[in-house]
């Protein structure tokens, strides 16, 4: 299990002619976690933007949500992992799984969500980043579904999702992919 949770925290994601990095968040994001959850472009679809102790506050949650996730998987485990461009050493996005409990013993949903700094959105970044961490948590044999949750009229994830087989349940409000599916898409571009 611990083999397979560390596989899914550290990766490294090919996308066209860079290498993204995804890692667990570290005391050292706080600066990049302030700037995403303060930003109001990056917050439309999320909520309202944090004020400056609200994300003090939120961010030593998150690391240490973090340390307990990084070593087993519980109901409401979260973890939150840095989208990095290791070459040009960057940070510029944050993901976030959340393990929410199921009806059957030890097997979970993941339910993730994804922000990126404004200036690095609309590049395929999020999308390559987003079906790499689809394919590692397809991967885990506690995984049920994958569920993303999805403001109304945020149409660049609602088509992200869609197209990747993601199935929209009108009753909980989310899409949702089966453990079964496989994502065969890789995200790069050619």
């Amino acid at each position: 299990m611990t083999t397979m949770l560390n596989s899914l925290i550290n990766y490294d994601v090919g996308f066209a002619a860079c290498l993204l990095n995804v890692r667990l968040l570290a005391a050292v994001d706080q600066p990049l976690y302030r700037q995403l959850f303060t930003s109001k472009a990056v917050m439309q679809w999320i909520g309202e933007p944090l004020t400056d102790s609200q994300v003090t506050c939120s961010f030593a949650a998150a690391l240490k949500q973090n340390l307990a996730a990084s070593t087993k998987l519980m109901p409401a485990s979260r973890l939150f992992l840095v989208i990095a461009n290791p070459a040009a050493n960057t940070s510029f996005g944050l993901m976030a799984v959340t393990f929410n409990a199921t009806a059957y013993a030890n097997r979970f949903n993941a339910e993730i969500g994804i922000m990126l700094l404004p200036f690095m959105q609309r590049k395929g970044l999020a999308v390559t980043a987003f079906i790499s961490l689809c394919q590692r948590l397809l991967q885990l044999p506690q995984v049920i579904h994958i569920i993303c949750r999805i403001t109304d009229g945020n149409l660049a994830a609602i088509k992200l999702v869609s197209g990747l087989g993601f199935v929209y349940c009108k009753q909980d409000n989310y899409y949702k992919l089966h453990n079964n599916n496989k994502i065969t898409d890789t995200g790069c571009s050619a």
